[in-house]
């Protein structure tokens, strides 16, 4: 039970007790309370008795009586001593009740009951005798106050009671939730990543252990991606210092005393030092996105122009690696773009570059911007389809689901709601496996086919951390032997827009 709802319902007891014990004592005092027989009027009291009885007596009679205790039972004697009137069971009217039955009667019901005999007429000649009996225990009226301070003691102590009770229930579940976790985050923070936290109960603490399995799944993949990451640098560190620890001791053997052999081994070793130099300055770049210090250098960026410089650079490498680049921009001429200009250039050339890489000899990329208006989520949206058959660029076949909008449209929609840019980078290449494309955007994680490559799986998540730090987002949709897409998406409002 949630602790709010344990709380509520103690503040619900404390309001509601006091009108529980009020009804229970209402009720008590109803069932206790005596019915008190009337006395019969002088018609209904002659024509019972069958005799004639003085009007005035009974009368007065009739007013005695009314000011008895509801509780006092009672016998009227005429002067024959028969029984006129009785309220209790054993003495019905018309009975004699003689001198010796009514003293056996008292005596043996003294110790329970008070007697009294009265008779309350003036006339002497009438001889009605009226004998109260009182029991012992009620012979005073009851005190109103003493009523109100047992009311008020029994509604105290009830209120105690059921305090307490909630008070040691709430604390023992608040101790209880609390230990776990204290206990479970200890075991945590002493390196038992894979401990499953349980909860016990379903209050507001034990809902913490779902935040508590996350955190840990967290760590537990920070550490994996930490143990990635040095056998990711060892293994690629490796290789190089190999071969210059090789060629250095090829050299300081004496194995390579020609001038041709020791240039080249010279050679080598320098071109192994450069690409270790280029690894670290890869892995300090990566570290150095994280501070945010770049994002203090953001300007306006005209996008049509940084989009066709870029796409016709790479084209010329493309060439030289017998790949073709083709592109189409279809945006505002003045359209600008709040970036980092140097980092976007590097998370572009980082995608094209891996998609030159897994594409064959005379494979196409296609890189592509547009502006959309659809509200359609990233997963909702189906891949890019580039056709294998043709490798003419200008003739090459590419479909697109998401809507594409005019400049002219896009002038008469631009105030309606807000849009956004879409630049793809699609390749007929030799695509991701499904099981790797959830993972690709991690750091120093290498997919099947990238393991065949040299790298140290930084590419990607470089593209991903330049790009979140913008603010912008990145899918990728991909099918084996089919090519792959990798799509940005940039908010873009109608306020931003120049023309």
């Amino acid at each position: 039970m949630k602790i709010r709802t344990q709380f509520y319902l103690l503040i619900a007891g404390i309001i509601i007790i006091p009108f529980l014990i009020g009804g229970v004592f209402f009720l008590l005092q109803k069932r206790n309370e005596v019915q008190v027989q009337p006395v019969p009027g002088y018609e209904d009291i002659v024509r019972a008795t069958g005799k004639p009885i003085n009007r005035e007596a009974w009368e007065e009679i009739s007013a005695f009586l009314s000011r008895r205790p509801p509780w006092a039972d009672f016998i009227i004697t005429d002067a024959e001593q028969r029984i006129v009137f009785s309220t209790l069971f054993y003495f019905r009217p018309g009975m004699i009740l003689s001198d010796g039955m009514l003293t056996d009667y008292i005596r043996e019901n003294s110790h329970h009951y008070l007697f009294q005999i009265d008779a309350p007429t003036r006339l002497s000649d009438d001889g009605l005798l009226v004998i109260t009996q009182i029991s012992r225990e009620r012979k005073r009226p009851p005190n109103p106050f003493e009523r109100i301070v047992q009311y008020v003691a029994i509604i105290l102590l009830t209120l105690l009671v059921f305090s307490i009770t909630m008070s040691i229930i709430i604390a023992n579940s608040i101790t209880k939730s609390v230990l776990v976790l204290e206990e479970t985050t200890r075991r945590i923070a002493a390196g038992e990543l894979d401990l499953q936290v349980q909860a016990r109960g379903s209050n507001e603490i034990t809902s913490l252990t779902s935040s508590l399995n996350r955190m840990r799944l967290a760590l537990k993949e920070e550490e994996i991606r930490r143990a990635r990451f040095i056998m990711g640098v060892s293994h690629d560190l490796k290789t190089p210092l190999a071969l210059i620890k090789g060629y250095a001791e090829a050299i300081g053997d004496g194995i390579t005393d020609d001038p041709t052999s020791r240039n080249r081994s010279i050679e080598i070793i320098l071109s192994k030092v450069e690409q270790l130099e280029g690894m670290i300055n890869e892995l300090i770049d990566f570290v150095r996105m994280d501070t945010n210090e770049w994002q203090h250098h953001l300007s306006e960026v005209p996008l049509v122009p940084f989009l066709q410089t870029f796409c016709n650079r790479v084209m010329g490498d493309a060439e030289l690696l017998h790949r073709q680049v083709t592109f189409s921009i279809e945006l505002p001429p003045a359209i600008q773009v709040k970036m980092n200009e140097a980092l976007i250039t590097r998370a572009l050339e980082n995608l094209v570059n891996n998609a030159l890489r897994y594409t064959s000899p005379g494979g196409l990329v296609h890189i592509s911007a547009i502006l959309t208006h659809s509200d359609t989520e990233e997963q909702d949206r189906s891949p890019h389809e580039v056709s294998t058959g043709n490798r003419n660029p200008k003739q090459s076949t590419l479909r697109f689901r998401n809507q594409r909008v005019k400049f002219s449209e896009f002038q008469e929609q631009k105030k309606e709601q807000p849009s956004r840019i879409l630049i793809q980078v699609t390749d007929n290449g030799i695509g991701i496996d499904e099981e790797d494309l959830p993972r690709i955007f991690d750091l120093f994680y290498r997919g099947t086919n990238s393991r065949r490559e040299a790298g140290m799986g930084i590419g990607l998540a470089v593209v991903k951390s330049i790009l979140d730090s913008h603010g912008w987002t990145i899918s990728v949709h991909s099918q084996k032997n089919k090519g792959s897409v990798f799509t940005i998406f940039i908010p873009l409002s109608a306020d931003s827009l120049v023309y």
